[in-house]
């Protein structure tokens, strides 16, 4: 299956909350409502268009990331994927305002925690990264950028919230975070960054 992206912002990578959202409407068109991707891990960006596999892509493929479609929130079949970058480039871009969507957000430095109660203008998994990223980078400055690395979720994202939090578990040498999830104070998942170039 071909994603046909475009840029977020002014990043010169695909931002990893299009992908999520991209595949998730696959989900949804390729097996049920109740589909949804469960796990996406990234191993590197994508500054070109990707394809999602179904099977084991070939080592001539340059693997971007892979994860895990949850056919029912009942069942959890899992069905694995895997994004491989194409040579097609990008040609689409749009606005992304990231600094309207932390400032309408609440830091707790003390618990390491970040909230929002979302307008509807984004996506929630838009709202999950952006503040992850904001936390991590309130909590440790680094040689680098926070980058979206790996979602592990329990259940289906809502398509809205009245609340998001997002709390710092665990921090590696500002190397690495894994981040708690809590949609209307109900534990989602987790989401895990990396430090990287970007």
């Amino acid at each position: 299956m071909n994603l046909e992206l475009s840029f977020k912002g002014t990043r010169k990578y695909l931002h990893g909350s299009d992908f999520y959202n991209s595949i998730n409407d696959l989900c949804e068109s390729k097996y049920s409502k109740d589909s949804f991707v469960s796990k996406i891990s990234f191993r590197s960006l994508a500054s070109k268009q990707c394809v999602v596999l179904f099977e084991t892509p070939s080592v001539n493929e340059k693997l971007i990331g892979n994860g895990l479609i949850s056919v029912s929130s009942a069942e959890m079949n899992s069905i694995p994927f895997w994004l491989v970058e194409s040579d097609k480039k990008v040609s689409g871009r749009y606005p992304f305002d990231e600094d309207a969507l932390v400032g309408n957000s609440l830091l707790n430095l003390t618990n390491k925690s970040i909230t929002i109660q979302p307008n509807g203008e984004y996506t929630v998994i838009e709202e999950i990264i952006v503040l992850t990223k904001e936390l991590n980078n309130q909590v440790c400055s680094v040689d680098g950028k926070w980058l979206f690395g790996q979602l592990d979720l329990k259940t289906k994202l809502p398509d809205s919230a009245d609340e998001i939090a997002v709390v710092l578990s665990k921090m590696i040498s500002g190397r690495f975070s894994v981040n708690d999830i809590y949609i209307n104070n109900i534990p989602m998942g987790k989401i895990q960054f990396i430090v990287g170039k970007a």
